[in-house]
């Protein structure tokens, strides 16, 4: 019986194979919006992320520094407008999910882009 549990139970520790990962978050969002006027879409992208809790381009010591820059470039060769907004610091996915769809209620989305990571998680207490 003991050389059945020392063979099936190695008396070696075993090692993580990978390391820690935290909640996917997001850095940058990109949105190609069809046939919509800058200056509408401007206030539609303000009230999405109001939404959410931040702000647009805010005062750099704002609510402990969350802020949200945008910016809002046409299309010459087609009647689109390019969204571009940057998060500091990072948001989680879902909250990029909420912007897109309350958006999306009210203007046509071509295309939507993400530049994504993972948070860092501190190291595991021994």
């Amino acid at each position: 019986m003991n050389e059945w549990i020392r063979a099936a139970y190695p008396s070696k520790r075993r090692h993580a194979h990978a390391a820690r990962k935290g909640a996917e978050i997001v850095t940058r969002l990109r949105i190609v919006v069809e046939g919509a006027d800058a200056q509408r879409l401007r206030v539609l992208m303000t009230d999405a992320v109001e939404s959410i809790g931040l702000t647009m381009t805010g005062p750099p010591g704002g609510r402990d520094g969350h802020r949200v820059v945008g910016v809002f470039r046409r299309s010459l060769g087609h009647a689109r407008v390019h969204v571009s907004l940057r998060f500091t610091p990072p948001i989680h996915v879902s909250s990029v999910k909420r912007i897109v769809e309350r958006v999306g209620g009210q203007v046509h989305i071509v295309g939507v882009s993400t530049r994504r990571g993972r948070a860092p998680l501190p190291p595991r207490s021994a």
